[in-house]
């Protein structure tokens, strides 16, 4: 029985420029991208996109990750 899901490099960086280039918690992009909201906190922690200094509202994006490409809708 698998326990994840497979995410494609193209999924990752959809992912990546949600939480960089957006205001949606991490929950709505878990349910955008049909992905456990565990994943979605495991690639901002890997990637350092996201800081959020011990509060779950409010966060502040690494500049570093400013240069991804932002969603288009």
């Amino acid at each position: 029985m698998l326990k994840g899901k497979y995410l494609s490099q193209d999924e990752i960086t959809n992912i990546k420029r949600l939480l960089a280039g957006t205001e949606l918690t991490l929950q709505q992009i878990g349910m955008r991208t049909a992905c456990a909201k565990s994943t979605i906190v495991a690639i901002n922690r890997k990637f350092a996109i996201r800081f959020y200094n011990g509060r779950r509202s409010e966060w502040i994006v690494n500049m570093d990750t400013q240069g991804l490409p932002r969603q288009q809708n």
